[in-house]
């Protein structure tokens, strides 16, 4: 399923087995794709409005706009989700078996990354308001802004936590088993590594407001 044009109002994909499904434009306002068994689900343009990928078995969910004002993609297994784009206001990655979610965007309000096994969690923007990550097994958990308001990590067994912004707001770490803590910011509010087993913690700011590290 392909839908092109430069002015490109809604395109919708709905099948049981799709195996593909690209909505390309330039000011693309709908981009919908949905299957039982989903490969491929692809939407660019340059104003993009909407973007939801929803399948059973998603393999690929790629948002790509210079606006881009939603971006979810949806599974139960679910390979990959990318949601990218320069003013990118909401990126929804869930899943129960998430392999790699990755949002970015210069100015991105809110990135959430949700599964029970969350192989890869990488929120980046220079304005990032709002990055969680949240899953039974969790590897890594990343969360780079130069403004980054809010940065959360929780999982039964959290591997790697990276919190990393010039004004870090908050920044908590939480698991049961957590391998590694890290809290980096020139203005940092608040840091807080939790874990009954907590291997390495490190809160590191100029100006440290609040600083734990919990653990057995």
């Amino acid at each position: 399923c392909v839908c092109a044009g430069t002015v490109l109002a809604q395109c919708v994909c709905a099948g049981t087995v799709l195996a593909q499904c690209v909505c390309a434009g330039t000011v693309l306002a709908q981009c919908v794709c949905a299957g039982t068994v989903l490969a491929q689900c692809v939407c660019a343009g340059t104003v993009l409005a909407q973007c939801v990928c929803a399948g059973t078995v998603l393999a690929q969910c790629v948002c790509a706009g210079t606006v881009l004002a939603q971006c979810v993609c949806a599974g139960t297994v679910l390979a990959q989700c990318v949601c990218a784009g320069t003013v990118l206001a909401q990126c929804v990655c869930a899943g129960t078996v998430l392999a790699q979610c990755v949002c970015a965007g210069t100015v991105l309000a809110q990135c959430v990354c949700a599964g029970t096994v969350l192989a890869q969690c990488v929120c980046a923007g220079t304005v990032l308001a709002q990055c969680v990550c949240a899953g039974t097994v969790l590897a890594q958990c990343v969360c780079a802004g130069t403004v980054l308001a809010q940065c959360v990590c929780a999982g039964t067994v959290l591997a790697q936590c990276v919190c990393a912004g010039t004004v870090l707001a908050q920044c908590v770490c939480a698991g049961t088993v957590l391998a590694q803590c890290v809290c980096a910011g020139t203005v940092l509010a608040q840091c807080v590594c939790a874990g009954t087993v907590l291997a390495q913690c490190v809160c590191a700011g100029t100006v440290l407001a609040q600083c734990v590290c919990a653990g057995e």
